[in-house]
């Protein structure tokens, strides 16, 4: 599913005992972490969520791992450490979009700004990883059972897939009150197009050549990854809490019902746009990456003030 190669690895290696410890101490920090946020004790009540994801990610890797010997934190750190920065400057994406939309807020934050700030790069990093560990664990489960085996299917047209995705993008930023689920899948028909012709890992290519496995999983763990977001934000402090129009009633944790069918497209959406983010910066050179890394640095810094002020309600 993460698209790295699986190493020789045997029993006795110091990953499979790294893996062997995480999946005893991860669940300790995890109870300690929710027995702390449900007793109102600081800093678990307000740093609930960011612990308990952290614990659940290395969990999820040391269960991948101990299954098939191969796992994106223990086996490619480097990947893992990737996706989790990346993460940060997609999340502040969507935070960009949510100055627009009104869709969300925070509650509960740090007054201090340095912890605050922290929070947000701390809990933004486990989005990308979150999707990716969590197709990870379903495969090694066996799911989805089926996926493959359909005969090769013609060409989609890419530019008129990512033409609908430029539309779709533009419409919920015009009409956010009308449109805004559109932002849950624009990306994706955006860029996967542009996955395929780069020779990118591409949902496109996978339809082409009769798969769905890969769609399946990503659709799964979108799902799982919802629930698990919306159920790991109750307890927290620091919370978020959403302003859908029309959406409003029957609510499961803070989201409402209808909301949890953007999860599973959210999580193909985060494939794409990871899946261009890894084949650019594999292809760059060292200058162009240090210039990005400023590029996103400066990007989220910037962000952090912005939802500060709007998203927050903290004063500039």
């Amino acid at each position: 599913m993460t698209n790295v190669p699986a190493p020789v690895q045997t029993n006795r290696g110091p990953q499979f005992s790294a893996a062997r410890a995480l999946t005893v101490v991860t669940p300790l920090v995890f109870a300690a972490a929710l027995v702390g946020a449900l007793s109102g004790r600081e800093p678990w009540h307000t740093w609930f969520y960011s612990i308990a994801w952290w614990s659940l990610l290395l969990f999820l890797d040391a269960a991948v791992y101990r299954r098939r010997k191969e796992s994106l934190f223990l086996s490619h750190p480097h990947r893992f450490f990737f996706f989790a920065g990346f993460s940060v400057v997609l999340w502040f994406l969507f935070e960009a979009l949510n100055l627009r939309l009104g869709n969300w807020t925070y509650q509960g934050l740090p007054a201090e700004r340095p912890a605050r700030w922290a929070g947000y790069i701390l809990a933004f990093a486990t989005v990308v990883p979150a999707v990716m560990e969590s197709a990870d664990f379903l495969e090694t489960c066996g799911w989805p059972f089926r996926g493959t085996g359909s005969p090769p299917r013609a060409r989609l047209p890419g530019a008129a897939i990512s033409a609908a995705g430029a539309l779709m993008l533009a419409a919920a930023l015009a009409w956010p009150t009308l449109f805004f689920p559109f932002v849950w899948i624009a990306f994706a028909l955006l860029v996967d197009p542009l996955n395929d012709r780069l020779g990118a890992p591409s949902l496109l290519r996978d339809w082409r050549e009769g798969s769905t496995r890969r769609l399946k999983l990503l659709l799964s763990a979108g799902f799982l990854c919802g629930l698990l977001w919306e159920a790991l934000n109750m307890p927290a402090g620091a919370r978020w809490v959403y302003y859908l129009p029309g959406l409003d009633r029957m609510k499961v944790f803070e989201m409402p019902l209808p909301g949890y069918l953007g999860f599973p497209l959210f999580a193909v959406e985060v494939f794409a746009l990871s899946s261009l983010a890894l084949t650019l910066w594999d292809r760059s050179s060292k200058a162009f990456k240090a210039a990005v890394v400023l590029a996103a640095a400066g990007f989220v810094w910037i962000l952090c003030g912005l939802v500060d002020r709007f998203t927050a309600g903290f004063p500039s």
